[in-house]
């Protein structure tokens, strides 16, 4: 009969033990450094991710040299975040290949426990770390940046529409009180002394509307009237012979003169009705030779007037007064 040698048993027992726990140990320690692997990948993959998110930002945020810079040297990072990630993913798929599916193994629970990385990888993923850290500050700092210059530009824009406003508004009323003015002045009425004479007979009108007349060019025909501020003064006046002249004064206790020879009186030859403001096309009268008043108050600047040809016959002249 076959005999066993206890001895060899013993020894055949514990070579099957060390080789069991052998191949356990190289099961778990590759487990754990697949674990470890697939974390830094993770961990890549987040800071890729949040580059991109910071080159999207600063694109969409606005276009100068500043931020062209910034974008680059993200690009940059990012190239090299890329080609590491793909060293280690080609890591991942190796181990994972050499890892069994089953977390049991000759009858024994295999765990995944962290095992020492290589010198590479640790450095590899401290660098994941500190790019996650800085890329967040970073983030900060951009969002920080981007939220005060919107800040900043609604500030400019809010100041920018309450100038305008104001301007708009001060405009408003500036043309407002201008109008006022206008009509204040188109309304303004003053009593005023009209005196004439003329060489040989004339009618004075206001607004067509005859008011004064005289047929003896040895007198003077006065009156008193309330004119409103724009009023036209027309006279038709009429010469014999010799030479004509016209002499009008109209003023007020307040210094305000329209004379003839003061102010401004366009002439015309013809016995012309005035109703608008046709007359300002025609020339101005100019001074006629006549000397005595005739007993027409006499005024600064005051004188006899006629047309430039000292044409005979009829005469009309005639000035929008202002006032």
């Amino acid at each position: 009969m076959f005999k066993f040698n206890v001895a060899l048993v013993v020894a055949a027992v514990l070579m099957m033990m060390m080789y069991i726990t052998s191949v356990s140990a190289q099961q778990s320690n590759a487990v754990g450094i697949l674990a470890e692997k697939k974390q830094n990948l993770a961990s890549l993959d987040n800071a890729i991710a949040s580059t991109k998110d910071l080159i999207q930002g600063a694109v969409e945020f606005g276009a100068h040299e500043l931020q062209a810079s910034y974008v680059k040297q993200k690009k940059e990072q990012l190239v090299e975040l890329s080609e590491l990630r793909n060293v280690l993913q080609y890591e991942v798929d190796f181990l994972s290949k050499q890892v069994p599916t089953s977390s049991r193994q000759n009858g024994m629970v295999i765990n995944s426990v962290n095992t020492p990385t290589t010198k590479e990888e640790k450095a590899a993923k401290q660098v994941a770390e500190e790019l996650k850290l800085k890329q967040e500050a970073e983030a900060k700092a951009l969002a920080e940046k981007q939220a005060a210059e919107k800040k900043a530009k609604e500030a400019e824009a809010k100041q920018k529409g309450e100038q305008e406003a104001a301007a708009k508004l001060k405009a408003e009323k500036e043309a407002a009180e201008k109008k006022a003015q206008e009509l204040a002045a188109q309304n303004r009425k003053s009593e005023f002394t009209i005196e004439a004479a003329c060489d040989n007979s004339y009618s004075l009108y206001i607004n067509g509307g005859k008011v004064i007349s005289g047929d003896s060019w040895g007198s003077k025909q006065k009156t008193k009237v309330t004119l409103t501020n724009g009023d036209l003064i027309s006279v038709r006046a009429f010469d014999m012979d010799g030479l004509g002249g016209l002499l009008v004064n109209i003023y007020n206790d307040k210094g305000q003169q329209f004379n003839t020879g003061s102010s401004t009186w366009n002439c015309k030859v013809g016995d012309l009705s005035v109703s608008g403001d046709e007359f300002l096309s025609w020339p101005v009268g100019v001074k006629a030779p006549h000397s005595d008043n005739y007993g027409v108050t006499k005024q600064s600047g005051s004188h006899w007037i006629w047309t430039k040809s000292q044409q005979k016959g009829y005469i009309t002249c005639a000035q929008r007064i202002k006032f």
